[in-house]
């Protein structure tokens, strides 16, 4: 700080004297007519007595802020020396440890959907076979059937009765009985992705990688415990 900067004004605000006088009951520089007026029974004593006090609680002050600005600067440089990296490193650490976690519960989400995707491809395709398979069954019964209908249709027509009775004994031989094949096809979806039994299988996982377990509580509630707070309990 400048010196100016301890420049004040020398005078009586309200009488515009010079200060002449020092109050001690009210701790302020007086002039001649404040003893008479607002200091008017006070104890007072002069400038030079109270300012040779001053000074020297100043440099006591002083003395004291060294020490104090000392132990000060030590613990700022420590600050910055120690404790700013110690938290730099420390952000970092759960920065890492946070991608971490999210790339491992990533992975095996991604693990079990490609297996599950792998399962649902494989009764898909076994549902498709088996549906070709039927289709082309029934298509050749209904060929096979429509040909001596047509052939039947044909010979009713016939009048020759020896003809039309062994005629109708050989493709009667052939007539099956196609009544379940014309009803409603009784299909039933062999595959039915189970989401309650996916969504248990990936907690389940995520739960194992990250050794912990689910500990089910008495208000029905859930919660994730490490499985090393588990033995210890339980070897308590």
């Amino acid at each position: 700080m400048t010196p100016s900067a301890f420049l004040t004004e020398a005078k009586c605000v309200l009488h515009k004297s010079e200060f002449i006088y020092f109050c001690t009951k009210c701790h302020v520089l007086i002039c001649g007519k404040c003893v008479t007026t607002e200091h008017k029974g006070h104890d007072i004593t002069d400038i030079k007595t109270v300012a040779d006090n001053y000074r020297r609680s100043a440099e006591g002050n002083i003395s004291d802020l060294k020490v104090a600005v000392t132990k000060l600067s030590k613990v700022v440089g420590q600050m910055k020396e120690i404790e700013k990296p110690t938290i730099k490193r420390t952000s970092d650490s759960a920065v890492a440890e946070v991608d971490a976690s999210v790339k491992k519960i990533t992975d095996i989400v991604s693990f079990k959907k490609e297996n599950t995707l792998y399962e649902v491809q494989n009764q898909l395709d076994i549902e498709i076979e088996e549906f070709q398979y039927d289709l082309k069954n029934k298509e050749r019964m209904y060929e096979h059937q429509n040909n001596i209908c047509e052939s039947l249709q044909r010979l009713v027509h016939v009048s020759h009765d020896i003809t039309f009775i062994t005629s109708y004994e050989t493709l009667k031989r052939d007539i099956h009985d196609i009544s379940d094949l014309v009803g409603e096809r009784g299909h039933e979806q062999m595959y039915k992705f189970d989401k309650k039994g996916f969504v248990q299988e990936v907690v389940n996982a995520i739960v194992s990688n990250f050794e912990m377990c689910l500990v089910g509580k008495e208000d029905g509630s859930v919660v994730l415990t490490h499985k090393t707070d588990i033995k210890k309990k339980e070897k308590e």
